[in-house]
């Protein structure tokens, strides 16, 4: 093999090295933004998921605290025939009443955050059946 024959071989060995090392920084960089889109979308996926988690812990808290409503509506129907029994019962009843409209207030903020409109509406009734039970509770205690 002559020298001139070697000068080429080595050229066009270092252009392929050089072409190689190219396509290797091309595909480290396409990686590179991939692992960064993918992290992001990862963190915007587990916000998401915590928001949800807090709109339904918050839902949850809300269906209990109606749960204990109801139940002080019973204590004042069932044990509320003393007078002094009965004010204390009502208090609690009134107390529980307005613990459930904050729990629904704490869902209406929650799903706020979510910016999911589809429930709006529903949680809108729930609130305003929520609202006109209290004044019924309120009318048949006045009626006995």
């Amino acid at each position: 093999m002559t020298a001139v024959e070697r000068t080429q071989l080595r050229q066009s060995l270092l252009q392929l090295a050089s072409l190689l090392l190219l396509t290797l920084l091309t595909i480290a960089l396409i990686a590179q933004f991939a692992v960064w889109s993918l992290q992001r979308a990862h963190h915007r996926s587990d916000l998401e998921a915590a928001r949800l988690v807090s709109a339904l812990d918050a839902s949850r808290e809300a269906q209990v605290q109606f749960k204990r409503q109801v139940q002080e509506w019973k204590n004042v129907l069932l044990r509320g025939s003393d007078p002094q029994l009965r004010t204390r019962y009502y208090e609690a009843f009134s107390g529980a009443e307005a613990r459930t409209a904050d729990a629904l207030d704490d869902v209406a903020r929650q799903l706020a955050t979510i910016g999911d409109g589809d429930h709006d509406a529903a949680l809108r009734d729930i609130r305003q059946q929520h609202h006109q039970l209290g004044e019924r509770y309120r009318e048949a205690l006045a009626e006995a």
